[in-house]
């Protein structure tokens, strides 16, 4: 019996030792995560893309240039993603797109906006002032890659 209840004490005072050392728990960054909120949103979403592609993208109509075009078109892409999501790799973040794609809001985003690019409607934010700064900024910004 004393052997029994020396095993217990033994078995107790360890528990007591691992009562005492502190755990630390890692708390990990919330992972970003592309949805449609995200892609629909006025600062960095598709409207963003297309401002940036209607006033940052030169593209010459002329022959011969459809390589240095689509390399515009590309970095485009690329610096769009850059600002949205830089942490996802460029090849999912494409995948995600197209997945997103489908969904109403998006498409709904995608439809005022061809509409918009065609003149059937106005522009939401209507402010001249600040599509000039964004024209601006654009420019300065993707200058050094052109």
């Amino acid at each position: 019996e004393n052997k029994e209840n020396s095993n217990h004490n033994d078995s107790f005072d360890k528990k007591e030792a691992k009562d005492d050392v502190e755990i630390k728990i890692k708390t990990r960054k919330p992972l970003v995560k592309l949805d449609a909120s995200k892609l629909i949103d006025d600062e960095k979403g598709i409207r963003e893309l297309y401002n940036m592609v209607k006033y940052s993208l030169n593209i010459s109509q002329d022959k011969g240039y459809e390589h240095s075009n689509l390399k515009r078109l590309m970095l485009l892409y690329q610096n769009w993603h850059a600002s949205l999501l830089p942490s996802y790799k460029f090849d999912f973040f494409v995948e995600r797109l197209r997945a997103l794609g489908k969904e109403p809001r998006v498409a709904q985003t995608m439809s005022d906006l061809r509409n918009l690019h065609k003149g059937v409607v106005d522009r939401k934010d209507g402010d001249e002032e600040k599509r000039d700064e964004e024209i601006v900024d654009h420019d300065d910004q993707f200058a050094e890659y052109l």
